[in-house]
C-alpha cells in the first residue's frame, strides 16, 4: 500500500500519523506592504512602509504585513481578518518582494515541532516530546519545525541552544537562510547541499505544472530561491562569505580581497609517504562569529558571549584635506566577533609525495572580517623512525643496505627484505660472488612515481656489506690455504 504520510521534505525523517494531524490548508493572502524596523530586528522600532512590489535588499530589517483572503482564514491557525506577518527578518537575508510572500502564506503557516535524537536534525523522531506551534522550544534539544507547502526550520543540530527562546509559530513565520531553503542544518557539507539541490530540483521543478495551473507562479518562485541558495552554497567564495558574514557579503563578494595563507606542518615517515596514508590533523584558527556584529539583536547572546572583538579591520574612509575631501584605506575597530576554533582535517597523503610537498585547503586559513579567507598550505615533513631507517630515499628511488657473511659473499646466498610496506622483495645470488660494497638495482620496488599512467615505481638500490671476522678460524685459514694466490 502506499505510504498515506509521505515525507514532505525528502532531507528529513518522515512524519507519523499523528504529525499530520492539522494540516495546513493551501492559503493565500494580499499584501499590504513592507513594515521595515530598525535595529537588524523584525521586532525593532518601525521606521518606514514599502510598497509590496519593492525589492527588499540584504541590510533592511522588517516584515512583509499581509491581509488574509477568505480561504485563508478559515485555516485556524491564519488569524482571520488579522493582518498578518510574514517573512520577519533581521539584516541577514536574501532579496525579496512582500506581494510574492503574501502570495505564499501556507510557506509560514506552522504546523509543529518535531522533536529528534541523537543531538541531530536528521536523528531518530521522538514522537513524545512534539510540541504545538505556541509552546516555547526546550533549550538543547534538536528537531525541526514543520511548516506549510512541506517547509521545514531545522533547529539544535548538534543540540546548539537557540540564541533566543522561540516557538515554532515565530520560526516559521520568519524568512529562511540558505541552508534552511534546502532543508538542512547550517554548515552542511557541500556533498550534503548538491544531493538536496537535487532531490528538491525533481520535486519542484515549474516543469511539472501547465501554464494555467494557480500554483505556477508560487512553484517558480520557490524553484528560484531553491536555485540561488545551491548556486551560493556551492560556490567556494560566495559559501565562505555567507558563512561569515550573510547576504550583505555575498552581494559585494567581487569587492572581497583574499586574506594571506597560512602555513602548518605535518610529520609524516617513509612509509606513509610510499603507501599513502589519510590522517587526521587538528588545527586551530580565528574563524568570525557570524550574527554577532555590535547592534546586531543576537550580540547579547550566550552564543556571541563566548566570541571576542574580532583585530581591526582595514576599511576606505573619507577625509578631509584642506578643501578637498579624500577617500583612503585606515585601520579601523571592527564591529563583528571573532573566536579562535578547534577543528579537524582529514589529510590525503598520496603514495609517492615528497618532503616539502604542500597539501592545499582552499579558504581554511584564518578568518577576517571583510575578506574572503585565504588557503591553509600543510607542508609535509618527512621523518624515519623504526623500520622506515632501513632505507633512505633519492628521489623516486630507494636505497638500504644489507650485511652478509664472507661465506656468503664467495659462495653465494638468498634472502628476502622487508619494504616498507611489509612486502617482502627476494634477493637469489646463489652461485655469485658479492664483492664488498657491490650495489644491485631492481627496478619497480622504489618509491612510486606520481602522475604516470600506467603507474610505476622507481628503483631499489641494495648495497652489500661484507661482514669479516674480527680473527680467522682454524677452519678459515685451512681454506686458505687451500685456495690458490692469485
Amino acid at each position: 500500500n502506499p505510504n498515506p504520510n509521505p515525507n514532505p521534505n525528502p532531507n528529513q525523517p518522515s512524519c507519523t500519523s499523528s504529525d499530520a494531524a492539522q494540516p495546513v490548508p493551501p492559503a493565500r493572502a494580499t499584501c499590504l506592504g513592507f513594515r521595515q524596523t530598525a535595529g537588524c530586528s523584525a521586532n525593532g522600532p518601525p521606521e518606514q512602509q514599502r510598497p509590496c512590489n519593492e525589492q527588499i535588499l540584504p541590510g533592511m530589517s522588517g516584515y512583509c504585513e499581509c491581509q488574509s483572503l477568505p480561504a485563508a482564514a478559515e485555516a485556524g491557525d491564519v488569524g482571520g481578518e488579522e493582518p498578518l506577518r510574514v517573512r520577519s527578518e533581521g539584516c541577514d537575508h536574501a532579496r525579496f518582494s512582500c506581494d510574492v510572500e503574501c502570495s505564499r502564506l501556507s510557506h509560514y503557516q506552522c504546523i509543529g515541532w518535531r522533536q529528534t535524537g541523537d543531538c541531530s536534525v536528521e536523528g531518530p523522531r521522538e514522537e513524545q516530546h512534539d510540541k504545538p506551534c505556541n509552546a516555547t522550544l526546550p533549550q538543547g534539544a534538536s528537531g525541526f519545525c514543520e511548516c506549510g507547502e512541506g517547509r521545514i526550520v531545522p533547529i539544535g543540530d548538534n543540540c546548539e541552544p537557540t540564541d533566543a527562546p522561540i516557538a515554532c509559530k515565530a520560526a516559521c513565520a520568519r524568512g529562511e537562510g540558505l541552508y534552511e531553503v534546502l532543508g538542512l542544518a547550517e554548515g552542511a557539507s557541500e556533498q550534503r547541499v548538491k544531493q538536496a539541490f537535487r532531490k528538491l530540483s525533481l520535486r519542484l521543478h515549474p516543469d511539472k505544472l501547465s501554464a494555467s495551473d494557480k500554483k505556477l507562479g508560487v512553484a517558480q518562485q520557490r524553484f528560484a530561491e531553491v536555485r540561488e541558495a545551491y548556486e551560493i552554497l556551492s560556490d567556494a567564495d560566495s559559501r565562505a562569505l555567507y558563512s561569515m558574514h550573510g547576504m550583505e557579503a555575498v552581494a559585494a563578494k567581487d569587492k572581497k580581497p583574499r586574506g594571506p595563507d597560512a602555513e602548518v606542518s605535518l610529520n609524516v615517515s617513509l612509509g606513509e609517504l610510499y603507501r599513502g596514508a589519510t590522517k587526521t590533523v587538528r588545527v586551530k584558527r580565528r574563524v568570525v562569529c557570524k550574527g554577532c556584529k555590535r547592534g546586531w539583536p543576537a550580540a547579547d547572546s550566550a552564543r556571541c558571549r563566548r566570541c571576542a572583538q574580532c583585530p581591526n579591520e582595514i576599511a576606505n574612509v573619507k577625509v578631509q584635506m584642506g578643501p578637498f575631501v579624500l577617500q583612503q584605506q585606515q585601520e579601523v575597530q571592527s564591529d563583528e566577533r571573532c573566536r579562535d576554533d578547534d577543528f579537524e582535517l582529514t589529510a590525503e597523503v598520496e603514495a609517492g609525495m615528497r618532503d616539502g610537498d604542500e597539501l592545499v585547503f582552499e579558504r581554511m586559513s584564518e578568518q577576517s572580517p571583510g575578506s574572503i579567507p585565504g588557503n591553509l598550505r600543510m607542508k609535509l615533513r618527512s621523518s624515519t623512525r623504526g623500520a622506515d631507517e632501513v632505507f633512505r630515499r633519492e628521489g623516486d628511488d630507494l636505497h638500504t643496505e644489507m650485511a652478509i657473511s664472507l661465506k656468503a659473499a664467495l659462495l653465494g646466498f638468498s634472502r628476502s627484505l622487508q619494504h616498507l610496506d611489509d612486502h617482502e622483495v627476494y634477493i637469489d645470488r646463489r652461485g655469485m660472488v658479492t664483492q664488498p660494497m657491490q650495489t644491485i638495482h631492481i627496478a619497480g620496488e622504489g618509491m612510486p612515481v606520481r602522475n604516470t599512467s600506467p603507474s610505476r615505481n622507481g628503483t631499489l638500490h641494495v648495497r652489500f656489506v661484507v661482514q669479516l671476522p674480527a680473527e680467522p678460524s682454524e677452519q678459515a685459514l685451512a681454506l686458505a690455504r687451500a685456495l690458490p694466490d692469485d
